[in-house]
């Protein structure tokens, strides 16, 4: 299992307030990322089924679009 400074990238620093900084900027890209999933799903529920099947997907599609795991 990986250390806590091994998730967020960071070497432990001298000052802890290096590494708290680094945490709160790994949360912010974290909440920046699911605000973007979040908007990419809303947008393509917006859709008829048919647009989506002229886009080649389907609405089970959807979250793994959105996930940017879809794989054709």
């Amino acid at each position: 299992m990986a250390t806590l400074y091994e998730f967020v990238g960071a070497r432990p620093v001298g000052r802890p307030q290096g590494f708290i900084a680094q945490l709160g900027a790994v949360v912010r890209q974290h909440r920046a990322d699911v605000r973007e999933r979040r908007r990419i799903e809303r947008e393509l529920s917006t859709y008829t089924d048919r647009e989506l099947g002229d886009l080649g997907i389907s609405r089970e599609d959807i979250p793994a679009i959105a996930r940017g795991t879809f794989r054709r």
